[in-house]
């Protein structure tokens, strides 16, 4: 789950809480969730765009931008009008 895709009703807030860990607390968040009985569904995993910030400080994941993108990504290059690469 990337914490960047979740949208969150606020009353789930009353059961969850986010830990104050700085590094995969969406990933715990969901599972406390889980935990609790609350549903979680997901969208497309094709039509998310993640951009990150030129300095890596400023991210609470410490990841290097190389690593990241050979693990993670599909770059598509510079793009101006992201909805024409999404599906639907």
């Amino acid at each position: 789950m990337n914490g960047s895709t979740l949208v969150i009703n606020k009353e789930v807030f009353n059961s969850v809480k986010f830990a104050k860990i700085n590094a995969a607390e969406d990933v715990n968040f969901c599972k406390d969730c889980l935990q609790k009985g609350i549903k979680i569904y997901s969208t497309s995993k094709y039509n998310h765009v993640y951009i990150r910030r030129s300095s890596n400080n400023k991210h609470t994941w410490k990841i290097r931008d190389d690593e990241f993108i050979k693990k993670y990504c599909t770059v598509i290059g510079p793009i101006k009008n992201y909805i024409e690469y999404t599906s639907t």
